[in-house]
């Protein structure tokens, strides 16, 4: 089994077939409007704020990212180098407004999809290790996406979710598992629910540009050609949960 080999299989799953891009978007928008859901006029972004984007900074959990900064660094870098963190924030503002998608994607690396083989099965579970400060920014976006429908509680933590179960009147209930959801999430159909629900252009394209990013398989020192995701997103950034729950 060597890197051609997971290439290939994977390649389905992040660079499926399709009649066309335009397909997905359509059927998507039918559905949420036969579903009584309105389309939203898209909203003028403003920037997050320093202190926003400090507080984002400060929420960010987890280990090393792909651009070698832990969370704790980073928050020490905020504390004791102010200068310098409000010039990367001013750069990440820049970044926002001017780039395109192809530009983001063509030039940085924001998310290495890792393969980590599950237990007692031939599958693997693709785990998304990303930049630690594409996570914050992403983090300071957050309040430009649509809010979730009533009863969705995408990005609010499994308790909140379980409570309202919980409280929820009824004999009996059912938990349904959405196999590889994240994994397998076209990028048109989170962009047009994205756009349905007012999230400002430049927000939409930071999105789409993260995701896109090429994705290389790697065994024991081969590496494949690299694959352009149309699907699938990244499960460890902070804003999937969000997008998921608008997608469903």
């Amino acid at each position: 089994f060597n890197a051609r080999d997971m290439r290939e299989e994977w390649r389905p799953r992040w660079e499926p077939e399709q009649k066309g891009s335009s397909d997905f978007r359509k059927q998507w928008r039918e559905a949420a409007l036969d579903a009584g859901m309105s389309p939203k006029p898209r909203r003028r972004w403003t920037p997050p704020t320093y202190e926003e984007f400090l507080s984002a900074v400060h929420s960010v959990h987890g280990a090393n990212g792909v651009d070698g900064w832990a969370a704790s660094e980073l928050k020490q870098l905020a504390d004791n180098a102010p200068e310098i963190m409000k010039e990367l924030h001013e750069l990440l503002i820049r970044t926002t407004r001017q780039a395109t998608p192809q530009q983001l994607v063509a030039e940085q690396l924001w998310w290495r999809v890792v393969g980590i083989p599950k237990r007692g099965a031939s599958d693997s579970r693709p785990i998304a290790v990303g930049q630690t400060i594409v996570r914050a920014w992403s983090k300071a976006l957050a309040p430009w996406l649509p809010g979730v429908p009533e009863g969705h509680w995408s990005g609010s933590g499994v308790v909140a979710a379980a409570v309202d179960w919980l409280a929820s009147p009824g004999l009996a209930g059912a938990e349904v598992d959405l196999a590889k959801a994240f994994d397998t999430t076209p990028h048109e159909i989170a962009s047009e629910a994205l756009a349905f629900g007012g999230t400002p252009e430049v927000v939409e394209a930071w999105i789409l540009a993260t995701w896109r990013a090429p994705r290389s398989c790697h065994v024991s020192g081969d590496l494949a050609e690299p694959l352009f995701p149309t699907a699938g997103i990244p499960a460890g950034d902070p804003l999937c949960p969000r997008v998921l729950g608008l997608v469903l």
